[in-house]
């Protein structure tokens, strides 16, 4: 899913990696790095061997060989592979690369030369963001990573409902990642992998199943989630988690996403009218039969 080669290249944070390329061939070609030179068109072999770069692809990493072909003939172009690692963070690196031709230049003789290739590496990602739909972002403040649950960092309250009655929230789940991904969408895509309610009163809320759920760039997707009304009067309370492939490769176990589900169950309303008029019903008969003073 991710590729790299001379010039500016899109990594995302945390995400499976395909080693990048740099191409090198000889004078005749000259493939990157003497691109601009004058050329003869002589075939002169060309041995070839390639230094690892003083510093890494990223702080702290070397970027690893992958494939080197030690000769090219006239016209024939190698490939040295380099794998990049992003971090955490979201950030662009650059690195050099010095490939010793040790039987060829671009003067065309049989001289040795060497040149640098720069490499450049960029972490990107998705970027999880939520709402009530029609109401202002309530994305958690804290959020758990690797899969891992956080505390809710977000309330949902869905107010009053009666007993055996519904009443949905619809929770609006947004990409609004800005990072450049190359023409590779899958560097930017959230995964909403899966969705847990727990809690005591988690039997009375309920939501679509969301798992794989997948959001492009700057896309959305509608989440509704229920509560039905029980028998018990009080407070419904649960707990609901996101997980996302957030910060890790796509469809892995990322960033969590942890909401406080809340609500206040009552009698239906045809209750409430019965007990209300055998309370009323009862204070008059109270009333008939109290002695007068």
């Amino acid at each position: 899913a991710m590729r790299c080669a001379v010039g500016p290249m899109f990594f995302p944070v945390r995400r499976t990696r395909v080693p990048p390329a740099v191409a090198m061939s000889d004078v005749m070609e000259a493939k990157p790095a003497m691109r601009e030179a004058s050329m003869p068109k002589a075939a002169i072999p060309i041995v070839s061997a390639v230094a690892m770069p003083a510093a890494g692809c990223w702080p702290g990493e070397r970027p690893t060989p992958v494939t080197a072909r030690s000769s090219t003939s006239s016209t024939a172009t190698s490939t040295l592979g380099y794998t990049y690692t992003p971090g955490s963070a979201r950030a662009t690196t650059s690195t050099t690369a010095t490939i010793a031709f040790t039987d060829g230049n671009s003067a065309g003789t049989n001289l040795s030369q060497s040149v640098a290739a720069t490499i450049t590496g960029s972490a990107v990602g998705p970027t999880y963001q939520s709402s009530i739909r029609g109401g202002a972002v309530d994305t958690p403040t804290v959020k758990g990573t690797s899969g891992s649950v956080a505390s809710a960092g977000s309330t949902i309250s869905f107010g009053t409902v009666g007993k055996s009655q519904s009443q949905t929230v619809y929770l609006a789940l947004q990409n609004t990642t800005t990072d450049a991904n190359g023409g590779n969408a899958l560097l930017t895509d959230l995964t909403i992998d899966k969705y847990t309610i727990t809690g005591v009163n988690a039997s009375a809320f309920s939501i679509s199943s969301i798992g794989g759920s997948v959001i492009t760039e700057g896309g959305m997707l509608l989440v509704p989630i229920t509560v039905t009304g029980t028998s018990l009067v009080g407070t419904l309370n649960s707990t609901l988690t996101i997980f996302t492939d957030e910060s890790v490769a796509l469809g892995g176990a990322g960033d969590t996403f942890t909401y406080a589900l809340t609500a206040y169950s009552v009698p239906e309303p045809t209750s409430l009218a019965v007990l209300g008029a055998g309370l009323a019903g009862l204070a008059s008969f109270r009333r008939r039969r109290t002695p007068r003073g």
